[in-house]
């Protein structure tokens, strides 16, 4: 399994981006990361737009440029088919941010992205990886801070 698309990106989806709600999580790892980092990023919402004046994809399939990292930052119920589409799109790596999992009474959802990710081959940390991060870093900090 190579790992360096999770730990060294160089192109980031971060799904779950808000066009309205600039404190949301996605998009502060996706303008701490957009602004501080050597990666292309791109945003990722199913309702499309714009945010900021960059382009917000309606999924990760519709981003140009493979994938190395995804950073998953929607409700729970909503991150089996996230990943399943980053599978599909050729992501090389993940980041679930999402809580509610195991540790919201919901094992049988992490069991799920556990059997997705395992079948895929596909490397991640998570679910709930923001509790593992200071306020002030990004993912991408995270991720690089931690080799």
């Amino acid at each position: 399994m190579d790992l360096k698309p999770l730990f060294e990106p160089k192109t980031m989806a971060v799904i779950g981006i808000s066009a309205t709600n600039d404190r949301h999580p996605a998009n502060v790892i996706y303008a701490k990361n957009k602004n501080r980092y050597p990666v292309e990023v791109y945003g990722v919402n199913p309702k499309g737009g714009t945010w900021h004046g960059e382009t917000i994809y309606a999924g990760v399939a519709d981003i140009p440029e493979k994938i190395d990292l995804a950073v998953i930052a929607t409700r729970a119920e909503l991150v089996p088919q996230v990943l399943t589409d980053c599978v599909r799109a050729g992501v090389k790596s993940a980041a679930i941010i999402s809580g509610g999992f195991a540790e919201g009474g919901r094992p049988d959802l992490q069991e799920r992205i556990v059997g997705i990710a395992r079948e895929a081959d596909l490397p991640f940390i998570g679910p709930t990886a923001w509790a593992y991060m200071s306020p002030l870093r990004s993912i991408l900090f995270f991720c690089r801070s931690s080799v």
